[in-house]
């Protein structure tokens, strides 16, 4: 049979061109392999292309002087008049600032309007768990700030210099800061200078202590600060604010004066220190629609509504219709806690209900007493929860009360869906061991029949509730939170809380 022509390769150039237009720049460079008819063709991709990603693939397989010499070719090849998107992740040293310097030129000639610099040193992992970067943050060129086009712009790992004028970048919309020497002076300076900005994310800026979210022209509309350590005082007036996500050591004080437009905030210190107000915070914002809160808030309302029930009064949640708890430990008092916070707590109108419950195996004997047994709250009732979803569910005893309590308490559930952890999750010791036992208790728990039938056999208000057990890997993503980047690096829910490094601010 004689062999068939490729038919592929005999098409015009201008197709051929159109079809690799559509591949990353590596793998458009990779088709120069196929035979010398393809060799040019990967050029014209570069040449016309609007965006242009130098990134993981390209800096983690190169020196940094081959990175260096790749990116001043490729760019001598674009052609195009503009340029919508430069991505950089490079791990730069000082003698490289000019090629720097000439690339944010290059890229304000074009009109750049999106631009991530990530300029930050492979991560490596201490013992601790923590990730460190062996490299000091290096000065940003001021070129930077003559990219009056840009609209979208994100920095990781470098340095502000002094007496910066943010006034050329009036135009952007999103700013996205990690590992930046930021302090609240340059702070104010940007949300003055840039009043179009929608945006705002600040990761690991350990500068910032006293920050005044505010301005009388104000458009922020989605906040995020992640792990700003020296962070001490946090004031926000903001009426157009509708996202709010704090994650690290929550012990500052906090003052909202405007923040009438929230719809859904994150609030969490799983795996750190925190020490801030968390009920306070919580009657602040009463009228959110999606809450995502951590066993800190759990503990204060337990421990302040235990305390002194008549004087603490309701925070009432009467706007709530998503609810997740990120739950670092399911012991018998932790319970209690999420019951109380039902009671003192009341959210009528809550249609989702996400359970994130420890990785750890901590309490897989759980209760010494029957479940049933359990004093639980009995004037609690959910009239409009359809979702309930529970994720690292192992069985214990406290598990198994909780769902009992949610299958009696909601009258027109429909979806009761029960997700194993994984067994990357499993710590311990002597981790393969613990790996080992764990997994196979998961197993045992999760594939047996027996826990179907003691769910089935459980007393509920609804009687068309579908049960969905489901192994970590087959989890059915139709039913997940929205608030799914947990900000945690190396933590309790580590198996979605990897670092987002790359995450671009426009999503």
């Amino acid at each position: 049979m004689p062999m068939s022509s490729d038919r592929i390769s005999n098409l015009p150039d201008s197709i051929l061109q159109f079809i690799i237009s559509f591949l990353p720049l590596k793998s458009a460079i990779r088709t120069g392999t196929l035979s010398k008819r393809w060799r040019p063709l990967w050029k014209y991709n570069l040449s016309s292309a609007t965006s242009l990603e130098f990134a993981e693939e390209l800096s983690r397989t190169q020196s940094p002087t081959q990175f260096v010499a790749s990116v001043d070719r490729y760019l001598q090849l674009h052609e195009s008049k503009n340029l919508d998107k430069l991505r950089i992740l490079f791990f730069p040293f000082d003698i490289y600032l000019p090629n720097l310097e000439e690339w944010l030129g290059f890229a304000a000639v074009k009109g750049v309007q999106q631009l991530q610099l990530d300029l930050l040193e492979e991560y490596k992992v201490n013992r601790d768990g923590k990730f460190t970067d062996r490299r000091k943050p290096i000065k940003l060129p001021t070129s930077l700030f003559d990219c009056v086009s840009l609209t979208h712009l994100s920095l990781s790992c470098c340095k502000f210099c002094t007496h910066l004028d943010f006034k050329r970048l009036c135009n952007l919309h999103s700013l996205s800061l990690t590992d930046v020497n930021i302090d609240d002076k340059t702070l104010q300076g940007i949300l003055a200078d840039c009043p179009l900005l929608e945006s705002l994310s600040l990761r690991n800026c350990h500068h910032l202590e006293s920050v005044s979210i505010s301005g009388q022209d104000l458009r922020l509309e989605s906040l995020t600060i992640v792990d700003c350590l020296g962070m001490c005082f946090l004031e926000i007036s903001a009426p157009r604010l509708r996202s709010l996500r704090e994650y690290g050591r929550i012990h500052q004080r906090h003052r909202f004066i405007d923040v009438s437009s929230l719809v859904d905030v994150f609030i969490s210190s799983v795996g750190r220190e925190g020490f801030g107000n968390y009920t306070k915070r919580l009657s602040d914002l009463t009228h959110v629609q999606i809450l995502t809160i951590c066993t800190a808030t759990l503990r204060q309302v337990g421990g302040a509504a235990g305390y002194n029930p008549q004087e603490f009064g309701l925070i009432q949640l009467l706007k709530l219709q998503e609810l997740q708890l990120l739950v670092d430990l399911m012991s018998e008092e932790e319970l209690k806690n999420i019951f109380t916070f039902f009671q003192f707590c009341p959210a009528p109108n809550i249609e989702k209900f996400f359970i994130r419950l420890p990785v750890d195996p901590n309490d897989l004997n759980g209760i010494s007493s029957d479940f049933n047994a359990f004093k639980k709250p009995q004037d609690i009732t959910f009239n409009h929860l359809k979702v309930v979803k529970l994720n690292n569910f192992r069985g214990s005893n406290t598990e198994m009360i909780l769902v009992k309590f949610l299958l009696q308490k909601a009258v027109i559930l429909e979806y009761l869906v029960i997700v194993a952890p994984s067994i990357d999750l499993e710590k311990g010791a002597d981790a393969e061991s613990t790996n080992s036992s764990s997994q196979c208790k998961n197993n045992e728990i999760m594939g047996s029949q027996s826990l179907r039938d003691k769910l089935s056999m459980l007393p509920k208000a609804s009687p068309n509730v579908n049960i969905i057990l489901c192994d970590f890997m087959e989890d059915d993503t139709g039913f997940n939170p929205l608030h799914t980047e947990l900000y945690c690096e190396r933590s309790l829910f580590s198996s979605v809380c990897e670092p987002s490094i790359y995450n671009y601010v426009s999503d």
